[in-house]
């Protein structure tokens, strides 16, 4: 089961879903360089997706970059509130929580993944 409270109302796969404003960008940029804006795009185009994969591992593996690369970019993405990554148990299930953009992070709305 899949919960995803932090979504567009807008179809998935649309330009609100996959882009951030200028201002947000140059704030990414400034905080994890262009490959965290990169980053932070990925994270938000496989959230649109049933059961994604947001681990570093696999985004390491789709941008061919190192997974201590991805997770440095990602550990700035945290420290700065563009992203977070919890676990969460729920009904004796691991979950993986993820919050992408600085208002799900600030509102702690989840985007919840049950294996």
């Amino acid at each position: 089961m899949r919960f995803y409270t932090n979504r567009s109302a807008k179809e998935k796969g649309t330009v609100a879903n996959l882009s951030f404003n200028p201002k947000q960008e140059k704030e990414i940029i400034a905080v994890a360089g262009h490959l965290g804006l990169l980053l932070m795009e990925r994270y938000m185009a496989l959230a649109t997706i049933t059961n994604p994969n947001l681990e570093d591992n696999t985004l390491a593996t789709m941008l061919d970059t190192s997974e201590r690369t991805i997770r440095a970019t990602r550990s700035k993405l945290t420290k700065a509130g563009w992203f977070r990554r919890t676990k969460q148990t729920v009904n004796g299930e691991t979950c993986l929580l993820y919050d992408i953009g600085k208002q799900a992070v600030n509102q702690k709305n989840r985007a919840v993944v049950i294996p």
